[in-house]
């Protein structure tokens, strides 16, 4: 999070830096003239911000760190079962047959993993399955209701089953530890907080000023949101 707030603040500083002099004093003026409105909002929004971050922190499983989640069970159910029928369909037709050699390659590796770490209920609870999908990319994900997935490019890169296991587990990792439902929430959160907290100020003060500054936050707070779903990676 160090590298997301320094990312913020150093573009904050180069938007001020590169303001002419007259936009400077100008947006200063609107902020003196209407401290007092923009102070209570600000506020008002940090509070209501803060009251929903606190009530949506839950636990991550095995490693017990608190994290905020916008969505519950059902709704991320519904969420994985759509994206789940959306890769199906556009990729459906290069899925190799389950008896394929290099499906039963990956239904072995995985079933490895799987009794090795049995002991735990996120491995337990969910209906795992796999997909190998017939295509040059390196690449291997797993969606957090426990599909596998592999693209014959990634086999071809890994020379033994130590090493397909290696990054298999590390995706597993990220499925229950349920890594891409929180990078969501964070999304979420940003985007909500940046859309609420301009169109408060921006109802309280409609000004020039206050438009370049609402719009400089809306950009940053995407830019911010894409370094962290990197990050989280």
């Amino acid at each position: 999070m160090e590298q997301v707030h320094g990312k913020f603040g150093r573009g904050f500083r180069k938007w001020w830096r590169d303001l002419p002099p007259n936009k400077k004093k100008y947006f200063l003026n609107v902020i003196k003239e209407n401290r007092r409105k923009i102070g209570i909002t600000i506020l008002s929004v940090i509070t209501l911000s803060g009251i929903y971050y606190i009530t949506h922190l839950e636990e991550t499983p095995i490693t017990k760190r608190k994290r905020f989640m916008a969505f519950n069970s059902k709704q991320l159910e519904k969420i994985n079962q759509f994206e789940l029928q959306r890769i199906m369909e556009s990729v459906g037709n290069q899925i190799l047959s389950p008896y394929h050699p290099d499906a039963r390659r990956v239904q072995t590796v995985v079933n490895r993993i799987l009794d090795a770490n049995k002991d735990l209920e996120e491995m337990r609870k969910r209906k795992w399955g796999i997909a190998v999908i017939d295509s040059p990319v390196e690449n291997a994900f797993v969606l957090p209701i426990g599909y596998v997935f592999v693209f014959t490019g990634m086999l071809k890169l890994c020379t033994n089953d130590d090493q397909l296991g290696a990054i298999l587990s590390h995706e597993i990792a990220h499925c229950i530890q349920n890594h891409g439902a929180e990078n969501v929430s964070f999304t979420h959160l940003l985007d909500l907080f940046s859309i609420v907290i301009i169109a408060a100020i921006w109802a309280v003060v409609p000004s020039d000023a206050i438009s370049l500054l609402t719009h400089w936050l809306y950009e940053k707070s995407l830019e911010v949101s894409d370094l962290y779903d990197k990050m989280k990676c």
